[in-house]
C-alpha cells in the first residue's frame, strides 16, 4: 500500500510534513512502506506513487529523479531485517558491495554491532544462519543500521525498526543509542506506564541519548503523563506524546465517552503535559474511521492547548505535521 498523508487543505496548521517518520507499534501506526525486493542495495526502497500531492527530495519530486538516484539515497530500517545465511561481514556489506573491510567495521562500531561481534568465535566471519536465526531480535537490527551507516544515505526510513526487540531494556538500550548516532531527532522510547519494565527502558534510554530527544507514550490520563513525566527526568529535554480515540466506534465501545468528553479530555491531558515541558505530541487514535469536521476540531483545540506536533496513526495511515511557530 502506498503512503497516504491526510489532506486538510483548508487547515494552515497541516502545512508541511516531517522529514522522519517516527511511529510506535502501540497504537497501530504503519508506514505504509513498499519494498522493491529487485533492489541491489539491501535496504530499499521506493514508495509508490502518491494519491495526492506528491513527495519531493531537495525541492525535487521523487517522479523526476531515476529509480537509481532514490535507491542510492534511501536506507530502510524495518519492522523484519533481511539477513541471509552468511558470515557477519557479508550481510553487513550486502548494503554496500564495493565497501572495504575497514570500512565494515566501522559501520558495525557506529551500530554498537562490534559490542557483540567481539565476543563471538569467529567475529565477523561468524555464519549467522537463514534471515539471522543465530542472532537476537536486536543484534538482527544493529546489523541493519550498520547496513545503513555503511551505505551512507541521506534519507533513513525506520519503519517500526523495534518492533522485533528482545524484551530485555538493554537490547533496546543498544538500539537507542544507535538511533542516537544515526542522528534521529526524536525517538519513541515507550509506554511507561504500560509495565515497570517499560518504565525502566524508558528512562534508561533518557538516560544515555546524547543528541537524541527521547519521548514517552501516555493516554490521556495524569497518570499516564505522570509516568512519562517521571520516566523522561533525567533527559535534558524530553516530548510527552499523549493520545486519545477519535473514532465513532472506539468513543462508543472503547472509551464510553461523547464527543465533547474526548475534547475536555483533549484540552485536560494537552494542558496538563506543558506542566512539565513545551514539547507536546498528541495523537488521534484510529484518525482514518474520524468524522473530518470533529477530528479538525481535536486538532485545533490541541494546538490552542500548546501541543507543537500532531500525528493522527491508524492501521491505515500515518499522518505528520509539524505546527507553525506561531501557533
Amino acid at each position: 500500500m502506498p503512503v497516504k498523508f491526510l489532506s486538510l487543505p483548508e487547515r494552515a496548521f497541516l502545512y508541511k510534513p516531517f522529514v522522519s517518520l517516527i511511529s510506535h507499534n502501540s497504537i497501530g501506526v504503519s508506514t505504509n512502506i513498499s519494498m522493491n525486493s529487485s533492489s541491489s542495495n539491501s535496504d530499499l526502497a521506493i514508495c509508490r506513487s502518491a494519491l495526492n500531492g506528491e513527495i519531493k527530495i531537495d525541492d525535487q519530486s521523487i517522479k523526476q529523479r531515476k529509480l537509481s538516484s532514490l535507491r542510492k539515497n534511501v536506507s530502510l530500517v524495518s519492522q523484519e531485517t533481511t539477513l541471509f545465511d552468511d558470515t557477519i561481514l557479508n550481510n553487513i556489506k550486502y548494503a554496500n558491495l564495493n565497501a572495504s573491510d575497514q570500512e565494515i567495521k566501522e559501520a558495525a562500531k557506529l551500530s554498537f554491532s562490534e559490542e557483540f561481534i567481539n565476543v563471538l568465535p569467529d567475529k565477523y566471519d561468524t555464519l549467522i544462519g537463514e534471515n539471522g536465526i543465530r542472532l537476537s531480535g536486536g543484534e538482527k537490527q544493529r546489523l541493519s543500521i550498520a547496513r545503513a551507516f555503511l551505505k551512507d544515505s541521506k534519507i533513513i526510513l525506520l519503519d517500526e525498526a523495534t518492533s522485533s526487540l528482545d524484551s530485555e531494556t538493554e537490547e533496546k538500550i543498544q538500539i537507542a543509542r544507535c538511533f542516537d548516532e544515526l542522528g534521529i531527532d526524536v525517538i519513541e522510547a515507550g509506554f511507561p506506564i504500560a509495565s515497570p519494565g517499560d518504565f525502566e527502558a524508558v528512562t534508561e534510554i533518557s538516560k544515555v541519548l546524547k543528541k537524541s530527544i527521547p519521548a514517552g507514550l501516555s493516554r490521556a490520563t495524569k497518570k499516564d503523563i505522570d509516568a512519562c513525566k517521571d520516566s523522561l527526568k533525567h533527559a535534558k529535554r524530553f516530548r510527552i506524546h499523549t493520545f486519545i480515540s477519535t473514532s465513532p466506534v472506539h468513543m462508543k465501545h472503547k472509551l464510553d465517552m461523547t464527543n465533547d468528553q474526548v475534547l475536555d479530555a483533549i484540552k485536560d491531558s494537552v494542558t496538563y503535559a506543558r506542566n512539565f515541558t513545551d514539547d507536546v505530541e498528541w495523537s488521534c487514535e484510529d484518525g482514518t474511521r474520524t468524522d473530518l469536521d470533529f477530528m479538525c476540531k481535536t486538532i485545533e483545540l490541541a494546538i490552542k492547548c500548546g501541543c507543537l506536533l500532531y500525528t493522527s496513526p491508524s492501521p491505515r495511515d500515518a499522518t505528520l505535521s509539524r505546527m507553525p511557530s506561531s501557533a
